[in-house]
């Protein structure tokens, strides 16, 4: 018996009500049986249920049953009625029933919250022990760094002493003779001064003497100035002495950003692939089972639990779960986005900004997915990739300005805008033997030939970006159109072109990555329409390859490429956005 059965059995059934009654229910108290149908009911309930007749003094009972009029014979506040003894002991046993149920169940529930925290607290043990080795982690990742650091400052010190010692022996060797004169000059000038003052030397002929004392004086002048130009060679000298260590400081502060350590340099890191993921489908619906293909074009992380895309085929901005990949939402800022291109977040400000290459402009959207801002409309002709620099503050004495960086591919060049939208620059790569070339457009008074980026070219190249980064000293473009496939380097302050790095003989290298020592990754085909895709290490300081890593993405071709350092931190994720596809390339 359950315990909706043993209350029911416990109930007065005229506690229930009827069509014309509505009371509230009660256990059997002092139950009597019926006379009509030998059902029970509570001596109270019956007694409101009684009726008079005119001048007759029984009492009648119409039976709200089985509508069957009886009378009942009532003394005082009872009515004659047969008691229902089994009723009585009926109503004892369920009430000795229910509080047998109501222990059980409290029992269970207690067992059960005590289980829920049983398992919290195992929970919270192992996260504690998880922290704390990951803590362990940090602090032995940061002593090794900080060891090597000791290393190679000791090692730059004793090489610094010895350089320095050496050039002493040989200045003194240099001017071993002009040191000697000196030396004699201000011996008999000393002595001479000494004879002066204490009157030793009595002087016949005071003129001559004084003559005498002036020349020793001239030629103690003319000796300290050459020993004033010999000082000044020398303090030239030790300042071409400079310490550079080999292993570069991390770029943010150490206090609560020590995950910079581990990514110092990622070359080895990412030479063994552990695990691949991909996504090739989305729900456009929360919690729908319907899914649609996507065609991503450029992407970036908003923060730890935010990937935010362009999607080609929906013409929308869509934002999914960087750890799970569920959809989460997406946008066209009603019907304003026609053909969505770059994508990239201030997270300091929690700014979006997408390039249009359609309505060749910029638009700035908050994290709410809500338009604040579109700029760009006269300085760009087919914007692409973009990338906004929040990490860098200061260049020298003097902060810098640029922030927002726009691979403007028809245009073939780079616009740079300040941190208020204001265009201020272009990267651009013009060339001596067509001043007229529509590739960089310069106005009527543009002096073309003394530009600062101009170079001498024998062959037709172009410059086509498509993807931008930023790191303390440089820019890194990534050129699409060259004769290298290369990437292009400038210089931050400056914005001259300084360099190529790397001959990819691959088409399209598209997605850039830095790290802090220098490494320059990018993924680019071996064949324009099929092939294998690879991950191409640079040495941004040598120019040099230094290895290149196959990449399984079938014939799916890479747009972009982002490092994940937020889902977990002891392994690293590459996340390669091709034109069907969202890989994830665990290191």
């Amino acid at each position: 018996m359950n315990f909706e059965t043993l209350i029911d059995a416990l109930t007065c059934p005229f506690s229930i009500g009827s069509k014309k009654h509505n009371y509230t229910r009660h256990f059997f108290e002092d139950p009597k049986i019926l006379p009509c149908c030998n059902l029970s009911a509570c001596n109270k309930c019956i007694l409101k249920h009684l009726n008079t007749k005119r001048n007759c003094p029984d009492f009648f009972l119409n039976c709200p049953f089985c509508e069957i009029v009886s009378r009942v014979i009532v003394v005082g506040d009872d009515c004659k009625l047969e008691i229902n003894i089994m009723a009585a002991s009926q109503l004892e046993r369920n009430l000795i029933d229910i509080n047998h149920y109501l222990l059980n169940k409290l029992d269970n529930g207690v067992k059960n919250i005590e289980e829920r925290f049983q398992s919290k607290d195992n929970f919270l043990n192992k996260r504690k022990e998880l922290i704390e080795n990951e803590i362990h982690d940090q602090i032995t990742n940061l002593k090794n760094h900080l060891d090597q650091m000791e290393l190679e400052l000791k090692f730059s010190l004793d090489q610094s002493a010895q350089n320095m010692k050496t050039n002493l022996e040989k200045f003194e060797k240099d001017h071993k003779s002009e040191l000697k004169e000196i030396k004699s000059a201000i011996e008999t000038l000393r002595s001479n001064s000494l004879s002066y003052v204490n009157g030793d030397t009595k002087l016949k002929n005071s003129k001559m003497q004084q003559t005498i004392q002036f020349k020793t004086i001239d030629n103690c002048i003319l000796h300290l100035n050459e020993l004033g130009k010999i000082n000044h060679n020398f303090s030239e000298m030790i300042s071409e002495l400079k310490f550079d260590p080999n292993v570069e400081l991390p770029s943010r502060t150490i206090i609560g950003k020590l995950k910079q350590i581990n990514n110092v340099d990622l070359a080895e890191q990412f030479k063994v692939i552990k695990s691949q993921t991909q996504i090739t489908k989305i729900q456009p619906i929360p919690g729908s089972n319907h899914k649609v293909p996507i065609s991503p074009k450029y992407a970036c992380i908003a923060d730890s639990q935010t990937l935010l895309f362009t999607d080609s085929q929906s013409r929308q901005l869509i934002e999914i779960n960087l750890i799970t990949g569920d959809f989460v939402r997406s946008t066209n800022l009603e019907g304003i986005l026609k053909n969505p291109d770059g994508v990239c977040v201030n997270p300091k400000k929690n700014h979006i900004y997408v390039t249009d290459s359609e309505l060749k402009c910029i638009f700035k959207l908050d994290y709410d997915f809500n338009l604040l801002k579109r700029f760009g409309l006269k300085d760009l002709k087919w914007p692409k990739g973009i990338y906004y620099d929040y990490e860098s503050k200061y260049m020298g004495e003097h902060s810098c300005p640029d922030k927002l960086y726009v691979c403007d591919f028809s245009g073939e060049r780079v616009a740079v805008y300040n941190d208020h939208e204001q265009l201020r620059d272009y990267l651009v790569i013009p060339y001596l033997e067509s001043p007229t070339s529509p590739t960089f457009a310069p106005a009527e008074n543009f002096a073309f030939k003394s530009h600062r980026n101009s170079i001498t070219s024998d062959e037709d190249c172009k410059f086509y970006p498509l993807n931008v980064k930023v790191n303390r000293n440089f820019i890194f473009v990534s050129d699409d159109w060259t004769g290298e496939n290369c990437i292009r380097v400038f210089d931050k302050k400056t914005h001259q072109f300084l360099r190529n790095v790397g001959d990819l003989n691959a088409w399209n290298p598209l997605g850039l990555i830095l790290d802090d020592a220098g490494n320059l990754f990018t993924a680019a085909r071996l064949y324009y329409e099929t092939g294998q895709t690879n991950l191409f290490c640079f040495n941004t300081r040598t120019n040099e390859l230094q290895y290149k890593t196959c990449l399984n993405i079938n014939s799916d071709c890479i747009t972009d490429l982002i490092l994940d350092r937020y889902t977990d931190r002891s392994n690293l994720r590459i996340i390669c956005v091709g034109d069907k596809k969202i890989h994830f390339f665990q290191f």
